[in-house]
């Protein structure tokens, strides 16, 4: 799962447009919340087995499963392996619409520019690192139904889209940080400021 420390971010909608809530069914069945695998788990670093046909018929319930578990977490991405799902489906927020998109089978076809950033990840138990990213991505995908599509995706929302392809491939924030994984500065700011003896 992608997890993005900026302040005010990680409570991201993960629901339709306002003028589109309207069109929604009301969901009455309890959120299946799953439990997010830890690394080192073996199925976080083996790539995913491609999604087929025969995987149709359960394929919406756990699209479904991972949907209630990303909104739970207030994360921005979630591959199906960090759910114990040997599949190759994620989800990716797309920052400019704020609209969660499900990839299944995605491929980058192409990639340009290149940003170090820091990425966290719910696997790592908060661990953050800094990890090189392209800038701007071409990726080819199927939808729920198997349908081929193209993307083009830029900046943050590229980012999320690679980590979480990343973790289809077996690969993780550990293999491609460039400097060990530590805690993030801003929750040893907020321990300092909270001991005993510290003035606000």
């Amino acid at each position: 799962m992608f997890k993005w420390r900026k302040p005010g971010f990680l409570k991201v909608r993960l629901c339709a447009p306002k003028k589109e809530r309207n069109k929604l069914e009301i969901k009455t069945d309890p959120m299946a919340v799953r439990e997010i695998v830890q690394y080192p788990a073996e199925i976080l670093r083996k790539p995913a087995r491609k999604v087929t046909r025969t995987d149709l018929a359960r394929l919406n319930k756990v699209i479904e499963d991972m949907r209630d578990t990303l909104e739970s977490a207030h994360g921005a991405g979630l591959a199906a392996p960090q759910v114990n799902e040997d599949l190759r489906v994620c989800l990716a927020l797309k920052i400019e619409t704020e609209e969660v998109r499900v990839y299944i089978n995605p491929v980058i076809k192409r990639a340009e520019g290149e940003e170090i950033g820091e990425e966290g990840c719910l696997s790592f138990n908060g661990l953050v690192g800094l990890v090189p990213r392209a800038t701007r991505i071409w990726v080819k995908f199927q939808d729920e139904s198997l349908r081929w599509h193209s993307v083009v995706l830029e900046g943050l929302s590229a980012r999320i889209l690679q980590h979480e392809i990343d973790h289809l491939n077996g690969v993780t924030i550990k293999d491609t940080s460039i400097v060990e994984l530590y805690k993030p500065k801003v929750a040893e700011e907020e321990k300092l400021s909270r001991a005993p003896g510290t003035k606000d």
